[in-house]
């Protein structure tokens, strides 16, 4: 991997905050909990059977912080898989680990095509979404378990030999 386009090491800390700090918010706004932080920031506007009215403006400032979760997990992704390791070992479980990710996300893909294909209980327009997200985390998952595998397990082997 080219280490011209790499980050520097510091923004693997900052890459983890933003990941967390947008899934959280992830959470808060597909659960509709962000009713819940206007009924603590404004509680007297309940109405007189205890309820809260929802803010006439409530959907698109769900949608607006939903978006930015999103976008702040993606670039949290980004800061955290694109910053530089300490040595070339790295470098060398990086493209190894991405190699792997991409052939286990292909195969993750096509297992789950042709079970919705051959079961015949599903249609393909409505699975096609459900396809590409187990596949695409799939490749997250392959990528962070053999990344660690490499660095924690494998490295402490090669010490003991």
């Amino acid at each position: 991997m080219n280490k011209l386009f790499l980050l520097p090491t510091g923004f693997k800390a900052s890459g983890l905050a933003m990941i967390f700090l947008g899934l959280l918010g992830l959470a808060v706004a597909s659960q509709e909990g962000l009713i819940n932080v206007y009924r603590i920031l404004a509680p007297g506007n309940t109405t007189a059977d205890g309820s809260y009215p929802y803010p006439a403006n409530f959907w698109q400032i769900n949608a607006i912080f939903e978006y930015t979760s999103i976008a702040l997990v993606a670039v949290g992704l980004l800061f955290f898989f694109m910053s530089r390791e300490r040595d070339e070992f790295y470098y060398k479980v990086r493209l190894e680990s991405i190699q792997f990710a991409i052939l286990m996300q292909l195969c993750v893909g096509v297992v789950m095509y042709c079970f919705f294909y051959f079961s015949g209980n599903y249609q393909m327009e409505n699975t096609f979404t459900a396809i590409l997200s187990v596949s695409f985390a799939g490749f997250w998952i392959a990528y962070i378990s053999r990344y660690y595998y490499m660095i924690r397990l494998r490295s402490n082997e090669d010490l003991i030999l």
